[in-house]
């Protein structure tokens, strides 16, 4: 059964790798009217971005994507750090659960 909703009314979720491929979705998307908001949580911002950060390389976050990475985030949208925020922790972490109820009620204005 098909339910036809309002995508007004709809908020895309992407976790961890599926948040590169709803970005790549919704770039696909150029003909359909867009979601009402669109949530990335721990998104990959590249490999060698990730990497560079584990050896303590704070200066490539600032330099352009290399064209080696694949399923680049950081490029698309704009980050928002939370504290507290990490990948393993994410789904259980208040502080994140607390910024997308206020994304969809106060930001996009859904109830």
């Amino acid at each position: 059964m098909e339910k036809h909703v309002d995508p007004s009314r709809i908020v895309l979720l992407g976790f961890s790798i599926g948040s590169a491929a709803t970005v790549e979705l919704l770039k696909e998307e150029k003909d359909r009217k867009p979601p009402a908001g669109v949530i990335l949580q721990a998104p990959p911002t590249s490999l060698l971005r990730v990497f560079g950060n584990m050896i303590g390389r704070k200066k490539h976050l600032e330099k352009p994507t290399c064209c080696l990475d694949r399923f680049v985030t950081i490029d698309k949208v704009t980050p928002e750090w939370l504290p507290d925020a990490a990948h393993d922790n994410i789904e259980n972490c208040r502080v994140v659960w607390k910024r997308i109820r206020k994304f969809i009620r106060e930001e996009l204005k859904l109830k």
